[in-house]
């Protein structure tokens, strides 16, 4: 009995202790063109400019799109780009640990 009550207490320690913990942030949005109509099918690109590395994703049918497990910090230059429509551009995004940047 003292055997099987030990292991229960091990289990539920161990358990507590290996929660995941958050090491990356993310970007998430809506597409809208200037009369406020959603745009799917948008290619939206995060690159991080000290390393290059680009992020990338497509809008959705209700316009919507995230980019996850993005590197933290920054600066990024995010790109929104759809066929007939001017390229959105925003630059200097800086990015905190576990945030959900909204654009």
């Amino acid at each position: 009995m003292r055997k099987h009550l030990l292991i229960l207490f091990f289990s539920l320690f161990t358990t507590c202790v290996t929660f995941a913990q958050v090491t990356t942030s993310s970007m998430s949005g809506i597409v809208l063109d200037e009369k406020g109509q959603t745009v799917p099918g948008a290619t939206i690109s995060a690159i991080h400019n000290p390393t290059g590395t680009n992020y990338s994703t497509v809008s959705r049918a209700d316009g919507r799109f995230n980019l996850a497990n993005i590197r933290i910090g920054g600066p990024y230059t995010v790109k929104i780009k759809f066929i007939g429509y001017v390229d959105f551009v925003q630059e200097n995004i800086t990015l905190a640990l576990g945030d959900d940047y909204k654009i």
